[in-house]
């Protein structure tokens, strides 16, 4: 064999280790270039000034070459010192993915085999590690735990964001009903979930077809108090499917833990994931977390245990500028009539015609069911790979519809063209869906549903010169993404996208006002995207060339970082400290709202149970105070809800007024209403009712939420007299009778009313579309129900009650006015079970 060694002019060579040389040494394919200059100017950024910190955050655009780059860089560190080195990815597709493009450029990667085993290759420092997340971030990964952890060098996180999301599930134990833990743990915890809402355990012990579960939090003093009780059934179960992988995650930290509860599962999740455990990750020398330019990175602060100031010091290129093209358009703006019927029934239908790929966004399956009716198909868990195949091969006459699912799906040029958001996006697991039922004004609410948002926009365009039409529907998410607490944390390229969207729909609205049509206006809008309008492009591309380029600094550092630091000293006994850490953050922001005070007091409650009781309790009483959708201490009175003391027209003047316009008056207007539909969420109703007790001027609330007991909603319509309602919105509308159930839930809110209203009259309204008694279902009271048809007239009446309000000057609009439209409108409560019930049928 010869020995080229022998024959080289120069000496024996090392191995590079500045990235864009090891890069030019690559065995690369025919077809793969020189570095693109923005990876060429991060590369170069990192080996000067990054490769020495121990965490990196990397900020490219998407279809820039982010996995190609986090290679190199691993590569980098190899060639350096040696060691071991991991690019983790989401999803197996990605982790596919990328071990295609490592072999394209030559650099030398490896995956585990089938059984999970670590190879050779990767322990001996030979070849780069890619695998998905899961792999490392599981109770019985083939990683270790602990101090018996594998040694890891260098990580790449790829989507930093979605492997949050992963490393949670990891680290939560979900037990189905049909799990033998779940009834234990329901026993164990049954007084205390009852005095958190009668009613909702008498659901979730029932597991009736009523609609999807309400949620109930097994209070933080109860769990710490049984934290024994509740190891030994979980240790018991320890090898059944659903908790060998996590059991040895979780089993030492029980008390660590939040417990929720619904009819179909028990979540127990810790309130920060125990990053310590996967020692391969967390004494990694060098870590690099991908992250999409439009991102928030301050949950990386939580999610994966970054400093901040990592978060406020990423990686980007210095020359970034906008990437891709989004026409964002609303079409309710152009005209009412372009509403989310009108959307569903245009843009859902199949069409052998059609030219443009079309993908559907839905925050639920149940919000899918519109489309599904339109002739659009859902894709399921099993079908998703298949129909997303599909859409990248070719012209699809059938819209896809994908449900709650904003991350993980790509679909880059002619795989989608028109993507539709339907609806505000809400928390995917229990213990997230509780949380935004608790804190209905957060800012770390608005961010999650901002990123939700920014991750769904970011699915059909995913390169430079990649292009699409967005439709923003659904009143709900028309309000989020026109509302100030969402845009404060969408990124500066996607306000501007929502700011250039909202003046060409007004532009369009002036167009259907001279003669028009809304449905010809919205088209001619969609295809001057879609068919490459010079002037259309020229306009986004000087709208978009007039921004500069901004680091997304988030007030939110501050508070997560708090948080997760209070958690630790929580975990290792400094209560105090944990304590300090919290009034520290209610101390620093005194204009936090107060459902917001009383969530960090519940908190603070929380961390000092277990050194002092009572001192808990004082606090927990202070935090329902503040916010009484939090926890109900173990004793505290109930406050009795007074009618509002002024004219109900006056009331409703003061409603309107404090509405900046009467665009934002309209938003508000529309998604109470739109969301008083049976088949809507439960909660999601129950909080619209009322709010709508606000807008025709009562004093309204939620005794079921907020006083763990009596009816879902509750007004006071003048003094000694309330009208009190029982939503059943969820269930079938082809059901033929009221339950004995339902009923009986009803008498025990009329109940639950004479004990605490006494010498005050109700009418009792119950909301389900049959008006028959099934066997054994009765009322104890006059009872009057609210059908599908009463209910659409009803809400009809408010509707034109507030368009003839749009028409004043809000600083002009008189009680004398609002009377008036109120009288006509049939609005005045004297008409309403006459106007807008119907009599129960035995």
């Amino acid at each position: 064999m010869v020995d080229f060694k022998k024959k080289r002019v120069a000496g024996p060579a090392g191995k590079p280790v500045e990235p864009t040389e090891i890069y030019e040494r690559l065995d690369r394919a025919s077809d793969k270039g020189p570095l693109r200059a923005a990876q060429e100017r991060v590369l170069q950024d990192w080996h000067l000034n990054f490769r020495r910190n121990n965490d990196v955050i990397l900020k490219l655009h998407t279809g820039q070459g982010k996995t190609l780059v986090g290679l190199l860089m691993l590569q980098s560190k190899i060639n350096e010192s040696g060691g071991r080195a991991i690019y983790l990815c989401p999803n197996n597709f990605l982790a596919r993915q990328t071990l295609i493009q490592a072999k394209q450029f030559g650099i030398t990667c490896t995956d585990a085999d089938d059984d999970g085993n670590l190879p050779s290759s990767f322990l001996d420092g030979r070849a780069i590690l890619v695998v998905t997340v899961q792999k490392l971030f599981n109770g019985l990964t083939k990683f270790n735990l602990g101090a018996r952890s594998t040694e890891v060098d260098y990580i790449v996180i790829d989507d930093a964001h979605a492997c949050i999301d992963s490393i949670r599930s990891a680290c939560q134990i979900t037990l189905p009903r049909k799990h033998e833990a779940y009834q234990h743990i329901v026993n164990l915890f049954e007084d205390d979930l009852r005095k958190q809402g009668v009613g909702s355990y008498e659901e979730i012990r029932q597991a009736n077809d009523r609609g999807p579960s309400p949620i109930l939090p097994v209070p933080y003093w109860a769990w710490l108090d049984r934290e024994e009780e509740v190891t030994r059934i979980l240790a018991r179960a320890n090898q059944t499917k659903e908790l060998k992988f996590v059991w040895p995650i979780l089993r030492d930290k029980i008390k660590l833990c939040q417990c929720v509860v619904s009819s179909e599962q028990i979540i127990i999740i810790p309130h920060i994931p125990p990053l310590e455990m996967f020692g391969s990750y967390a004494n990694a020398k060098h870590r690099i977390f991908m992250s999409a330019t439009v991102t928030d990175d301050a949950f990386l602060i939580k999610g994966l245990g970054l400093d901040r100031n990592v978060v406020t010091a990423p990686l980007r290129d210095p020359k970034e500028t906008w990437s891709g093209e989004r026409m964002l358009l609303i079409p309710s703006i152009i005209s009412t009539d372009l509403d989310e019927g009108y959307v569903m029934a245009n843009f859902g239908k199949p069409d052998a015609k059609r030219r443009y790929n079309t993908v559907v966004l839905t925050p639920s399956f149940n919000s899918s069911k519109g489309w599904e009716a339109s002739g659009a198909v859902v894709a399921s868990t099993n079908t998703i790979d298949q129909l997303v195949d599909a859409l990248r091969n070719g012209i699809i006459q059938t819209t896809l519809t994908v449900a709650n699912r904003y991350d993980g799906i790509d679909l880059p040029d002619e795989a989608c063209r028109i993507l539709i958001l339907d609806g505000k996006p809400y928390g995917e697991t229990l213990w997230e869906r509780y949380v935004e039922e608790c804190r209905p004004e957060s800012q770390i609410s608005a961010a999650r549903i901002a990123r939700t948002i920014e991750q769904g926009l970011g699915r059909a365009v995913r390169g430079e010169k990649d292009y699409c039409v967005v439709l923003i529907t659904g009143s709900d998410l028309v309000r989020s993404i026109r509302s100030r607490e969402i845009q404060d944390h969408l990124s500066d390229q996607t306000k501007a996208q929502v700011r250039l969207g909202l003046e060409i729909s007004e532009e369009a609205q002036a167009d259907v006002q001279n003669a028009g049509t809304s449905h010809s206006a919205l088209m001619a809008l969609i295809r001057q995207c879609l068919e490459r309008n010079e002037d259309w492009k020229e306009f986004y591309k000087e709208t978009m060339d007039s921004l500069s380029p901004q680091a997304l600094i988030s007030g939110l550092l501050d508070i997560f970082t708090a948080e997760r630091l209070a958690e630790v000293d929580f975990s290792l006994g400094r209560y105090q400290q944990a304590i300090a850490r919290i009034q520290a953050i209610l101390d620093k922001y005194p204009d936090m709202a107060s459902t917001e005070r009383g969530w960090y007091l519940q908190e603070a409650a929380r961390y000092e149970y277990l050194e002092s009781h009572a001192g808990a309790q004082a606090k927990q009483a202070g935090a329902h105070r503040l916010n009484r959708l939090l926890l109900k201490p173990e004793s505290i009175p109930i406050l009795k809800l007074s009618a509002i003391a002024q004219k109900r027209s006056i009331s409703i003047v003061k409603w309107v007024q404090n509405f900046q316009s009467n665009e934002n008056l309209r938003l508000a207007v529309d998604d109470i209403t739109n969301s008083l539909k049976f088949g809507v969420r439960a909660e999601q109703f129950e909080r619209a009712w009322h709010e709508l007790g606000a807008a025709l001027g009562f004093a309204s609330e939620r005794p079921d939420k907020e006083w763990k007991e009596g009816p879902d909603n509750l007004w006071a319509l003048k003094a000694g007299n309330y009208l009190l309602v029982e939503c059943k919105n969820e269930v079938e509308l082809t059901r033929a009778h009221i339950n004995k159930d339902e009923s009986g839930q009803l008498n025990n809110a009329c109940a639950w009313f004479d004990r605490e209203y006494v010498g005050c009259e109700s009418t009792n309204v119950l909301i389900i579309p049959t008006v028959k008694l099934g066997p054994g279902a009765g009322f104890n009271k006059d009872v009057r129900i609210m059908r599908k048809r009463d209910l659409n007239k009803f809400i009809h009446s408010v509707r034109t009650f507030y368009d003839d309000i749009y028409k004043f000057d809000r600083n002009d609009l008189t009680e004398e006015k609002v009377h008036e439209l109120l009288t006509q409108h049939k609005l005045i409560m004297e008409d309403f079970v006459e106007e807008f019930t119907s009599s129960v049928a035995i």
